[in-house]
């Protein structure tokens, strides 16, 4: 009989777990929306941000968390697709980690964003969210 493997979950670090208790409290009677990720940057707490952008997303604070530490647009583009954010809201998140530093990268974030369906979303997703696991199980 062959055996099903579930991969363990990510322990979530002290700030996410810190935040997740926050975004909690803040949205007990409501929903959370893109609007509460704006509300988060502009009060400076990234990691509740990266919460709200979980939730909406249906991912794990850790790994939305790790995508944005790669520093790589085409890591976080599609998680923040599946969370269904407005590119105004997908620029100000980019803007706050230095990824959006010249008109041209802006236009060519946008242009990728915008044409990014749910579907390729999920797809790029799912291989994005593999490799972070793994690094994370190697200790990177």
């Amino acid at each position: 009989m062959e055996q099903i493997v579930r991969p363990r979950r990510l322990p979530m670090r002290p700030e996410l777990a810190a935040a997740e208790a926050r975004v909690s409290a803040l949205t007990r009677h409501l929903r959370v929306t893109e609007q509460d990720i704006a509300w988060c940057l502009g009060q400076g707490r990234w990691p509740d941000a990266a919460v709200v952008i979980a939730r909406l997303s249906g991912e794990p604070p850790e790994l939305v968390m790790r995508g944005f530490e790669t520093q790589e647009i085409e890591q976080v583009l599609p998680v923040m697709r599946l969370a269904a954010l407005s590119w105004g809201v997908v620029e100000n998140v980019l803007d706050h980690h230095g990824l959006l530093a010249d008109t041209a990268g802006r236009g060519a974030a946008s242009a990728s964003y915008e044409k990014l369906g749910r579907e390729a979303a999920a797809k790029t997703w799912r291989e994005t969210r593999l490799q972070l696991n793994l690094a994370a199980m190697r200790g990177v």
